[in-house]
């Protein structure tokens, strides 16, 4: 499969990505810095056993390997608003805001706002290992949500047509990590 071997060195730079996968996998992490090149480099000469990278990067720079795997977010819950895209325009700029409009996808920036929200109520990343993603499926938003401070962590996930109420419902159960 796809597990590394028990003290495996994987280098992130994300304590957020650290402290999710480390309860899936008996490793030891080392901080690593540079762009997606260089982190690659610095694993290909043996400094790390593996690195953990954000998917947006590897398609960015179209990097293709066979030994790349993509964590599901059951494994590593993102960090809100991972991914997305804001666009702005001058105002008045009737021709570009007429485009930005035929691109803008309401579910997406509503799920966005959630996560961020479920953030911010949070206090931020500050004093927490924090992710936030949510799903639009047909009617209703999925939420998953990673937290842990120094008194725990919990993942937790939710379903409901209201984003308020799931965002809502996903904060009381990690309060008490607080």
């Amino acid at each position: 499969g796809h597990s590394l071997f028990s003290g495996s060195v994987v280098g992130t730079g994300s304590a957020r990505r650290r402290d999710q996968i480390a309860v899936l996998q008996n490793v030891e992490f080392k901080g690593i810095r540079g762009n997606v090149d260089t982190r690659i480099t610095k694993m290909e000469h043996g400094e790390y056993d593996c690195v953990v990278l954000a998917m947006a990067g590897l398609n960015r720079a179209q990097i293709v390997r066979s030994d790349i795997r993509a964590l599901e977010i059951s494994e590593c819950v993102p960090a809100p608003a991972q991914g997305a895209l804001a666009l702005q325009s001058r105002s008045g700029d009737a021709k570009v805001i007429d485009i930005l409009r035929s691109i803008h996808d309401e579910r997406t920036a509503l799920s966005v706002m959630a996560e961020r929200r479920f953030m911010s109520e949070l206090g931020g990343g500050c004093h927490a290992s924090l992710g936030a993603f949510v799903q639009s499926i047909g009617p209703e938003f999925r939420m998953d949500a990673f937290v842990q401070t120094e008194k725990g962590r919990k993942k937790v996930q939710g379903i409901h047509r209201d984003l308020s109420i799931l965002v809502d419902d996903l904060i009381n159960q990690v309060t008490d990590l607080y």
